[in-house]
């Protein structure tokens, strides 16, 4: 085979995504069949200590651009949480369930550009559905999708905005795994956890002796995602020395370690996130503004959990499957509209917390709704009580929603879940009054009477 013809096949043969926990890889299906399994012999071996994989699991076989899965073990195979016929045709983006493992198909992603006037060299497919992990079927979460697909092929600094808990670094690893820059690391840093007095090593690494306990070179995050994606996440937290650092190596592209007269160059890809309202933080002096439009080139905002209550059967069921031990019990209708009926404050995060919880207490093959111990208990009261999440103040709308109909349906899902009350609608969505206003008249919508709630 010629070396064009090698770097073609390579380029767009398609990706399988192995995970179970914190453990993951990512292999290339460049050969037309293979078998996986925990047997020595099968193309894939994946560790099982508690052997409930069969020693060969099922075969995949590329059919063109299509994928043929086919079972081959004694306990089946879930599909997307459902059971699995013995042969079924793969989607990209399908997971499939194979004892403690999730296979995912991901399709090739598309090459990276700089700039508008720069083309891909391989152009994305606009009804690209690679969740690349991202789990949701509501109008709010297909529109993240959608924008993931939009800008996942841009070179360009990415801005996610979401509460606490929306998901944002898995919009970050999508972003990272559709881009031309997926067989680079992806380096994730939480700038609300850097300490004033180690944030710049963090940052920029040391060389030894670069100060007291400094025993061997370290590299910082910016030469550690050399070639990937670095995800800055709770970008508002950075110390405005650091921002002014982060502003300087976007610019340059050069670092320089502490203790070291040697500048390194470095090549990566900027994803950022916050909870915070970025443009009211530049207003008060708390964030750089310069430093803002450089980071926020375009956005991609994840409507809470409780605006996309479709998700949430879907969501619990992919818990019950990635956590459960051995065969994972099913999630009750009463235990399912239990679910739904809950405001999530604390989103994903705190669902997939109550999922666990279930899970501990369930002694059977079905989660039913007392497992969960949500009965009596009202999950908004802390974040009525406590101090409310930050209220963006800006009139600007998000990009991610410019062109679009996510605005309209946030707005008209906050509104149903407010009972029609505009005031409590504002707080969900976490905007001021005038606001909210502004963007319905924005999204063709009857603005309220700013004299009152009516």
């Amino acid at each position: 085979m010629s070396t064009r013809a090698s770097s073609l096949l390579r380029h767009t043969a398609p990706s399988l995504l192995f995970s179970r926990g914190a453990e993951a890889f990512r292999l290339r299906m460049l050969m037309h069949e293979c078998v996986v399994g925990r047997g020595a012999t099968c193309d894939v071996v994946l560790p099982d200590p508690a052997a409930t994989l069969s020693r060969r699991h099922l075969r995949l076989t590329r059919l063109g651009p299509r994928m043929r899965v086919e079972d081959l073990s004694s306990n089946g195979v879930l599909r997307n949480g459902a059971c699995m016929p013995r042969e079924s045709q793969l989607a990209a983006g399908d997971a499939l369930r194979l004892g403690p493992w999730t296979l995912t198909w991901l399709r090739p992603p598309i090459a990276m550009r700089d700039a508008p006037g720069d083309p891909p060299t391989a152009a994305p497919e606009p009804e690209d559905d690679e969740h690349c992990g991202l789990i949701g079927q509501s109008q709010g979460m297909r529109g993240v999708l959608r924008r993931v697909g939009e800008v996942a092929g841009w070179r360009v600094p990415v801005l996610v905005q979401g509460e606490t808990g929306t998901g944002k670094e898995r919009v970050a690893q999508a972003l990272h795994m559709r881009s031309g820059m997926h067989l680079g690391p992806f380096v994730a840093l939480n700038c609300g956890a850097l300490h004033e007095g180690t944030a710049a090593s963090a940052l920029f690494g040391h060389v030894r002796g670069a100060f007291t306990g400094a025993d061997r070179d370290k590299a910082g995050a910016f030469m550690q995602a050399h070639g990937g994606t670095l995800f800055l996440d709770e970008i508002g937290e950075l110390p405005p020395e650091q921002q002014a650092a982060l502003l300087r190596v976007l610019e340059t592209r050069e670092v320089r370690p502490l203790g070291s007269e040697a500048v390194q160059q470095t090549d990566f890809r900027l994803v950022t996130a916050t909870h915070r309202d970025l443009l009211a933080d530049v207003r008060d002096g708390r964030f750089r503004e310069d430093l803002y439009y450089r980071v926020a080139v375009t956005t991609i905002r994840i409507p809470p959990l409780r605006l996309r209550a479709a998700d949430i059967p879907v969501l619990a069921r992919t818990f019950v499957q990635e956590i459960a031990e051995g065969l994972p019990p099913d999630l009750s209708p009463s235990a399912l509209r239990l679910l739904r009926e809950q405001p999530w404050p604390g989103n994903v995060r705190q669902l997939r917390n109550t999922v666990v919880r279930g899970l501990i207490a369930c002694k059977t093959g079905t989660i039913q709704s007392e497992h969960l111990g949500l009965e009596g208990v009202d999950l908004a009261a802390p974040w009525r009580t406590g101090p409310r999440p930050p209220v963006n103040t800006s009139s600007a709308l998000p990009a991610a929603n410019l062109g679009t109909g996510a605005m309209r349906d946030e707005l008209l899902a906050a509104l149903t879940a407010a009972r029609g009350n505009r005031a409590a609608a504002a707080r969900m969505l976490g905007i001021s009054r005038s606001t909210l206003y502004e963007r319905l008249a924005r999204a063709g919508l009857r603005p309220a009477k700013k004299g009152g709630e009516e």
